[in-house]
């Protein structure tokens, strides 16, 4: 059976249900995602919550220290789910498909090699639209709404974390930029073997949901496009049409969470 809430109403939904509730999904305002998740990981509940799971480190080693020690499942981040990045990082990582030949190994003398031999990442990540104002206000800001997954989507496929962040961003819109917050954003992340990465994300594309991964090694690129409606090309005197991109994600990252 499925039980629906709000978040002023699920508490008293969760005690007076906790025997027949399996689990926890929390798809809420950022701002309430602690509280939420602290509370059914105490009534033994596992939690698939949206990102982000917590506003900052702390709150979020307290939550894995909870789920951890009462063996509770606790899970995120649907981007790693999608079949199109399982792909990629099987290349990566199974296939070995960037890396240099044994032959280059010396020559190159680099750490990449070790970690399926990526050099270089280019995340574009682009929303279709701007989202409601009072949305936005409810989200903390856009790296916890939204650069948060292709900054996760980096580490994930390459298998590190960054030791240096640069960040440029600028609000375009004006109630953007009232509630401190960014619509245009570029990300530089460098890592300890070598890689780099950028992200550039944006909150209006202009014309659809923009997602698009390029990973560079020694031996090419892999790379995963636009999801489209369709990959029929369309040729008369107008030129050549080519349907949009999925228009948001729900309908591109459908599978992800299906997998998830």
């Amino acid at each position: 059976k499925t039980y629906a809430a709000t978040s002023n109403e699920w508490p008293g939904l969760l005690a007076d249900n906790c025997d027949e509730i399996d689990g926890v999904v929390i798809a809420s305002h950022s701002p309430h995602h602690f509280d939420q998740v602290k509370h059914s990981l105490l009534c033994d509940k596992p939690v698939f919550v949206e990102k982000p799971i917590a506003e900052n480190v702390a709150q979020i080693d307290e939550l894995y220290a909870m789920s951890h020690n009462r063996n509770t499942p606790l899970v995120g981040y649907q981007r790693r789910f999608d079949d199109n990045i399982q792909h990629l990082f099987r290349a990566i990582h199974e296939d070995r498909a960037l890396m240099a030949p044994i032959s280059m190994h010396d020559a190159l003398r680099t750490t990449a090699q070790c970690v399926g031999g990526i050099e270089k990442i280019v995340s574009t990540s682009k929303d279709p639209n701007y989202p409601d104002i009072e949305y936005m206000s409810e989200s903390i800001n856009c790296f916890y709404d939204s650069i948060i997954h292709d900054i996760d989507t980096v580490c994930f496929l390459s298998r590190q974390f960054p030791h240096k962040v640069y960040t440029a961003s600028h609000a375009h819109l004006d109630g953007v930029a009232k509630l401190n917050d960014y619509d245009r954003v570029f990300i530089t992340l460098q890592f300890e073997s070598g890689l780099l990465a950028m992200i550039d994300w944006c909150r209006r594309s202009g014309f659809s949901y923009d997602q698009r991964l390029s990973v560079l090694g020694y031996n090419g690129m892999l790379e995963v496009t636009n999801d489209r409606q369709s990959l029929c090309l369309v040729h008369n005197d107008a030129g050549t049409q080519l349907a949009r991109p999925k228009q948001y994600f729900i309908e591109r990252y459908m599978s992800a969470y299906h997998n998830e």
